[in-house]
């Protein structure tokens, strides 16, 4: 029998290996693949915009974090997602 731990660390793995899948894919394949009818973004395009900039932003936060700097002093030049 599965104790709740064992199902919990399972479905954390599930969810680890999806989220790895998801990112290794270009911001267009992404939102292609995250687009369907009636979409509240409308368009792949939309949503593809909306990849590109939520992805900045993890990257801006995680070399923030690494530069161990509050926000207002982390302002400089980030490199390009790559698309």
């Amino acid at each position: 029998m599965t104790t709740r731990d064992e199902a919990i660390r399972g479905a954390a793995m599930i969810l680890k290996r999806a989220r790895a899948e998801r990112d290794a894919l270009s911001p267009r394949d992404a939102a292609k693949a995250a687009w369907y009818p009636g979409h509240r973004l409308g368009t792949v395009e939309a949503i593809e915009e909306l990849i590109i900039r939520q992805r900045s932003e993890a990257l801006e936060a995680h070399l923030r974090k690494q530069q161990d700097l509050p926000p207002h002093e982390a302002k400089r030049e980030l490199p390009k997602p790559i698309n």
